[in-house]
């Protein structure tokens, strides 16, 4: 009885483990995964990987549920930093968090990403994530 008990709660923690695993490995094998970084606290530097999207002159990321800590820092500074296709630029940030909004970028993130996010999504609870708007930034010296 016990044996069983211990093979039954084995199994349901390695699938447990093999379903997070594929939630990773589905997020990593998008069309496109960008670095953006932000800054903690201390003055380090926060690298946080996420699905990117077009739409006219600006690019999009979603911005999940609870506490999230990169939302969180690049709305305190107002900007953050992108690394795109091995291009590093700095980014203005907009959140936009309504039902509208929300509906845009999901569809935007469904259109690019297909399947993967069909997938992310029985995690995510879409009504509470948000849609983050990022236009560049000129630094001093870009003509």
């Amino acid at each position: 009885m016990v044996r069983r008990l211990l093979v039954a709660v084995g199994l349901v923690l390695a699938l447990a483990v093999a379903f997070i695993a594929s939630i990773i490995l589905a997020s990593e094998t998008g069309a496109e995964v960008v670095t953006v970084e932000t800054e903690e606290p201390d003055g380090s530097t926060r690298k946080t990987r996420l699905w990117v999207v077009d739409d006219g002159d600006f690019a999009w990321l979603r911005a999940g549920m609870g506490p999230v800590p990169w939302l969180d820092q690049a709305t305190t500074k107002g900007t953050l930093v992108m690394i795109r296709g091995g291009a590093r630029e700095v980014y203005a940030v907009t959140v936009f968090d309504d039902p509208v909004s929300r509906h845009h970028i999901h569809a935007m993130m469904r259109e690019k990403y297909g399947a993967n996010d069909r997938y992310i999504d029985l995690i995510r609870d879409g009504d509470r994530s948000a849609a983050v708007r990022l236009e560049r930034v000129d630094e001093p010296g870009d003509d």
